[in-house]
């Protein structure tokens, strides 16, 4: 089984869902799970011409946090929670997260 996997979530009910699926297999193969959330910048039009506008709201972040601590109170798993912040593609960034962990499984 997966010892180290990666699981990439937007917060949504679908993102909960995929965080639940792999904690399931985690637990099967007595690994670890990392949980990343990237928060995407976009360029801004109009009076913010030019200045990065970060998308993912605090609420979002928050949202996440909340999953992952309802999972490890459920299913006694530990997990890790990568807010990553830097901009950029979000597959690019945690494809980088995924290298940096040594993680056998990227679950989206």
């Amino acid at each position: 089984m997966f010892k180290r996997i990666l699981c990439a979530t937007d917060g949504s009910v679908h993102g909960e869902g995929a965080v639940r699926e792999a904690a399931r297999m985690v637990q099967a193969g007595n690994g670890e799970l990392h949980v990343a959330h990237v928060i995407e910048r976009i360029r801004g039009g109009g009076r913010l011409r030019g200045e990065n506008v970060l998308v993912t709201e605090p609420e979002i972040e928050n949202g996440i946090r909340r999953q992952v601590e309802d999972l490890i109170i459920d299913q006694h798993i530990d997990v890790k929670v990568h807010m990553i912040s830097r901009g950029g593609q979000p597959a690019r960034r945690l494809a980088q997260l995924a290298d940096q962990i040594d993680a056998d499984l990227i679950v989206v």
